[in-house]
């Protein structure tokens, strides 16, 4: 009876030992059916943040153009250079400024909410002879964005020496600009209505830009080309901070880079020197010296048709740059007697040409944003 009873056992145990071996070897080999349809995971793993929904940029391109009447006279693009139109010639509504030395607008800067425009003409009566003021016009929009025309002119300053580059506070409240109203260049701050103007720089000073965070404004240092410096929007500390003879420093959107044009000086295959203007971008760093990068470089070989010396002002080549929000470079190029209007990468590439030459002298672009 006891050995049956052995038996018994040994016999479900092996059993046991046979069916746990199956078992495992099952589990260490590899499914030869697996399931045509397997659950989803239920947490799988999203993967990186695709970020929010990217939102185009709006607003036009305004710019100056003499293709209608032969004096400069205020357009506007699409930002691919399609649709330019003129929405304001000074000459129309002051036809007795014609013929004079500066017989036309000069420079222009859109206020921050894109509905005006604020920029420099010429006096409005015979002794105010060669000097120049900064005037706004009031835009006129339908359906809420199409941009009709100029109008309702003010005169903001109004001396017997040039006021120049007016450049708006981010908040539209305020603008400084250049004025020579004191025997040499300085700059002066201004209500965005003309009121309380004020000098806010002790030296020779001119070509103001309101950083985008309205605390600081770069400005350029000497007389009408000279070193690039920073100061506090007040005026307090000025300080340089690009040595090279530039003009025209301009922050971008989001206030890491100056962009700027500044001489270069090349030689042609006769040995022959000239210059022509090139643009720069300044990347600023609060902890050491601004990395300058030159994103502008043509055949050193006279590409720009150059056959006489010319005084700075008026040398060929890249100049007037400005920023679209999207970080883009606007600017002007001078080929010969061929100014036209075009838009690059912040590091030069992918240049586009948006004028086309026979439609005149196009330079000055600016971004001139939506209401």
């Amino acid at each position: 009876m006891g050995r049956r009873k052995n038996i018994v056992i040994f016999a479900v145990i092996t059993l046991l030992i046979v069916a746990l071996m199956v078992v495992l070897r099952q589990r260490s080999e590899p499914n030869s059916n697996p399931d045509p349809n397997p659950d989803p995971d239920p947490d799988p793993d999203p993967g990186p943040d695709p970020g929010g929904e990217v939102v185009p940029i709006t607003g036009k391109i305004a710019f100056l153009s003499t293709r209608k009447r032969g004096s400069l006279a205020i357009y506007v693009m699409t930002p691919n250079g399609s649709n330019q139109s003129e929405i304001y010639d000074w000459t129309i509504y002051y036809p007795e400024t014609r013929g004079t030395s500066t017989n036309s607008i000069r420079a222009i800067a859109p206020s921050p909410d894109g509905k005006t425009i604020a920029f420099v003409g010429p006096g409005l009566s015979e002794v105010d002879g060669w000097r120049e003021d900064i005037y706004l016009i009031y835009l006129t929009y339908i359906n809420g964005s199409d941009l009709i025309n100029g109008s309702d002119l003010i005169k903001l300053t109004d001396h017997f020496q040039n006021e120049l580059d007016p450049s708006w506070s981010p908040d539209g409240t305020e603008m400084v600009y250049s004025s020579r109203r004191d025997g040499y260049w300085q700059i002066y701050k201004m209500d965005a209505d003309g009121g309380n103007q004020e000098r806010i720089t002790e030296m020779d000073s001119l070509d103001p830009d309101w950083s985008p965070d309205g605390k600081k404004i770069v400005y350029v240092i000497s007389n009408l080309v000279g070193s690039i410096s920073i100061m506090n929007a007040d005026g307090s500390n000025p300080t340089p901070i690009i040595g090279a003879v530039g003009r025209s420093p301009r922050w971008s959107p989001d206030g890491t880079k100056i962009v700027y044009q500044s001489l270069y000086t090349y030689s042609d295959s006769d040995g022959n020197h000239y210059s022509a203007w090139e643009i720069y971008v300044a990347h600023i760093s609060e902890s050491h010296l601004p990395r300058i990068v030159k994103i502008t470089n043509e055949d050193p070989l006279n590409p720009y048709g150059i056959t006489e010396i010319k005084v700075h002002y008026l040398c060929p080549g890249h100049r007037n740059p400005s920023w679209s929000p999207d970080g883009k470079i606007l600017f002007d190029l001078t080929i010969g007697n061929d100014t036209q209007i075009w838009v690059m990468n912040d590091d030069g590439s992918n240049r586009v040409k948006l004028t086309q030459t026979g439609t005149g002298i196009n330079q000055y672009p600016v971004w001139l944003p939506s209401p």
